[in-house]
This record gives C-alpha cells, sequence and structure tokens, in this order.
C-alpha cells in the first residue's frame, strides 16, 4: 500500500477520531499502540482492521509473520499502512510513538452468552464487578489482574471511566485481549446474578473479613469508586459485604491493590485443587 504522508488524509482524520471517547463510540472501535499490545492483540485474534507502522523502520517481522500467519483468509485480512513520523504522532496520544498503531473493532460479549458458557463448563462464574472506578491506572491494572486471577469477566458499571481509552489500554499490558468486559448497570446485575444464583459480594470498610468468605459457588466480586466506594443499592443487595484488615496504621487501601487480594482469595478457592492449571507469575 502506498505510504500515508498527510495528516489531513480522510483515513487519518477519521482515525484520529479514535483518541476521544465519543469518537470511540461512533466507529465501535480503539486504538493500540506498540509492538507489545499488537502481539498480544494478533495472538489473542482480537479484531484488528487496521496497522500503521513507521515507512522509515518498516513493520516489525514478528508482527509480520503474525498477521499471514492469524489471517490468512481475505474477509480478515488486515490493512497494512505505512505512515510517517507525523501521522503516528496525529494517532498517538504519547510524546513519542512507538512505531506501530493498530485500530481493533470493539465486539462486546453479553451476560447471558457468558453464563451459556459457564453452564457448559459446569463451572461458577467469578465476575469483577467495577462501580464508578475513574482512574486509568486503577481499571487497567484491575483488569490485569482478574486476567491473572483467571477470572471470566469485568463488569462495568456506569460512570466507570472508558476501558478504551490510550492509558487503560497500555496499563491492562494485554489482559484486555485475554478476558470478557462487559458494560452493564447496577440494577442489571442485581437482577442477572440473583437469577443465576450468583452470590454478590460488596467491598467496604465494615464487612466480614475476606478469608472468612466462600466463592465456590462463584461470586459477583463488586469493588467501588475511590473516593466513595460501592453504591448504597449494590450495597443494599448485596449477598455479603467483605473487608480487609488493616494490621497496620494505614486508614485502606488502593482500590487496584485491594481488588488484587479480593480476587487472589478468590481463585486460591477456586483452583486449589487443580494446581497443574497454574504457573509462576512473578
Amino acid at each position: 500500500m502506498e505510504p500515508v504522508t498527510s495528516i489531513h488524509n480522510p483515513l487519518i482524520k477519521r482515525m484520529a477520531k479514535l483518541l476521544t471517547n465519543k469518537g470511540r463510540r461512533e466507529q465501535s472501535s480503539y486504538l493500540i499502540e506498540g509492538i507489545h499490545l499488537v502481539e498480544e492483540a494478533l495472538k489473542s485474534k482480537a479484531p484488528l482492521t487496521h496497522l500503521f507502522y513507521d515507512r522509515s523502520m518498516g513493520l516489525p517481522d514478528e508482527i509480520l509473520s503474525l498477521t499471514k500467519g492469524m489471517y490468512p483468509s481475505a474477509d480478515r485480512r488486515i490493512n497494512l499502512i505505512p505512515v510517517n513520523q507525523q501521522v503516528l504522532r496525529k494517532l498517538s496520544d504519547t510524546e513519542n510513538p512507538q512505531g506501530v498503531i493498530g485500530v481493533i473493532q470493539i465486539n462486546e460479549i453479553s451476560l447471558e452468552s457468558i453464563s451459556e458458557q459457564m453452564n457448559n463448563r459446569k463451572i461458577q462464574p467469578l465476575f469483577l464487578v467495577l462501580d464508578r472506578i475513574q482512574d486509568p491506572g486503577n481499571l487497567g491494572t484491575m483488569i490485569r489482574t482478574a486476567d491473572a486471577a483467571g477470572f471470566d469477566a469485568v463488569i462495568l458499571l456506569k460512570g466507570t471511566v472508558d476501558v478504551y481509552n490510550p492509558k487503560v489500554v497500555r496499563s491492562t499490558m494485554g489482559s484486555l485481549f485475554h478476558i470478557h468486559v462487559i458494560h452493564s448497570d447496577s440494577e442489571r446485575i442485581i437482577s442477572f446474578c440473583k437469577s443465576q444464583n450468583i452470590p454478590l459480594y460488596a467491598t467496604g470498610l465494615n464487612g466480614a473479613p475476606y478469608y472468612e468468605s466462600s466463592f465456590q459457588s462463584g461470586a459477583a466480586l463488586i469493588m467501588g469508586n475511590e473516593a466513595q466506594g460501592v453504591e448504597q443499592r449494590m450495597m443494599e443487595q448485596a449477598d455479603q459485604i467483605l473487608t480487609i484488615p488493616i494490621y497496620g496504621r494505614a486508614e485502606s487501601l488502593n482500590v487496584a491493590a485491594a481488588a488484587s487480594i479480593f480476587m487472589y482469595e478468590a481463585a486460591n478457592q477456586r483452583y486449589r485443587s487443580q494446581r497443574h492449571g497454574w504457573r509462576h507469575g512473578c
């Protein structure tokens, strides 16, 4: 394909809109940047539609081989577009673009579909429910941890920062391609979990120690807004409120750190009899 060298090119102008929440919603697509994220997207067979790369450096061999190996058919072929540094800067939200930027189509799965998958696997689901999380780094870290802990989906309630924000995407380190992410609202989650007999566990300062809870029947673990915690309606409908004991002088834990502790307790209970299914992560 001929190189694109103008930031006024209609395709570039359209793709640059993906840096905004509105543009992502309108086009049902988002941007990823860097060799690692693009490799992870390809390995996970994410629906990549375009790859823009620095024409002076060329497309890295590892990415080129993956595009051919993963998408051999014409209907899944990725548009490989050489561009100059000016165009890369137009498509990047960082000061120093990393030389390759991809466009991924947003295809979200429904709660009902995940429930059906779990029923077929004869396993009780573990969901991470995030209520109005505001910090992109916190959201990305919790998605990455949910992926590592073997959770089945991350459910984002209204008011949570856009998961396809470039800062969130970067902080997931590729986990966004490994785990289902669903947008919903509190009433629908409450209704769904109760209809499926999935326990709702809210988290807060006043509750039972997390290690006394049971995740054997699955769970929807609710983590709340950094300043306000879990909304009152969710607290009232929860089957149990869980907390992390504080033994030192800290007032509380960062929401992403707390979520990691809760999720790994759930993972330990689910997988303790399946040690062959895990590997060392650090």
